[in-house]
């Protein structure tokens, strides 16, 4: 395709800092951003602290997001009509957030680290839709049980789920395809903050009720990425 001429890749570990660096200068002539997608996902058998001292599942799902916002979010505003999509997990509705113990490093579970990352981008999915009303679509999507590599380095239980993924999970066009329909359908102000999940709203009641939580959760982000990202 012709097309693909024109598509240029920035090969980024998200799990260390280094990233926003590279981002930023590898980004720094491109004057708008139309469609941003944050897709990271990562499941660590076991603990694994970065650079910083962050659990690197918490800092590569979730913290990489919204440095990846911050730093594009002037060339997002630019924009004549700007979304934001994060892609998270149906599974993340089982999630729990501790805001004293963020990132699991107290007690480490490999899979309960995952879904609370998830947790946590649905979560300021939703209050970003708010503090950028009108200003910036965000919504949340669930690609569902898809056939990936994510898992493979994990447990002997997580690898025999792995397995059963690869055997009874959808294809990965067939997830593209519900992206593209999801971003055509529900690609409008009014939808904001949305987790779309098998192309139908889904969960609305419960991100609403916990916004204060997410409140919490964003000035303890900020203070993260105002530390980091210079």
């Amino acid at each position: 395709n012709h097309s693909l001429n024109k598509v240029k890749f920035i090969e980024a570990d998200l799990s260390e800092i280094k990233f926003v660096k590279k981002i930023k200068k590898k980004l720094q002539k491109i004057k708008c951003v139309d469609l941003m997608i944050n897709n990271a996902g990562l499941i660590n058998y076991k603990l694994e602290i970065n650079s910083l001292n962050y659990e690197k599942n918490f800092f590569t799902n979730f913290l990489s997001t919204f440095f990846l916002i911050k730093i594009l979010l002037p060339k997002i505003l630019k924009s004549k009509s700007p979304t934001v999509i994060n892609v998270s997990s149906f599974a993340s509705r089982f999630g729990n957030v501790n805001l004293n113990n963020l990132d699991q490093k107290k007690n480490y579970d490999s899979w309960q680290s995952y879904i609370n990352s998830k947790l946590m981008v649905s979560l300021l999915t939703k209050f970003y839709s708010y503090k950028f009303f009108k200003k910036i679509v965000f919504l949340s999507w669930s690609p569902g049980y898809t056939k990936s590599n994510l898992g493979l380095k994990s447990s002997y239980i997580r690898k025999f789920i792995f397995y059963l993924r690869q055997i009874f999970g959808q294809n990965p066009n067939k997830a593209a395809v519900d992206f593209f329909h999801a971003l055509k359908k529900f690609n409008n102000f009014k939808y904001s903050g949305s987790f779309i999940f098998k192309r139908k709203i889904i969960l609305d009641k419960f991100f609403q009720n916990k916004i204060n939580l997410s409140k919490k959760l964003n000035k303890i982000k900020n203070k993260i990425i105002f530390k980091h990202c210079k």
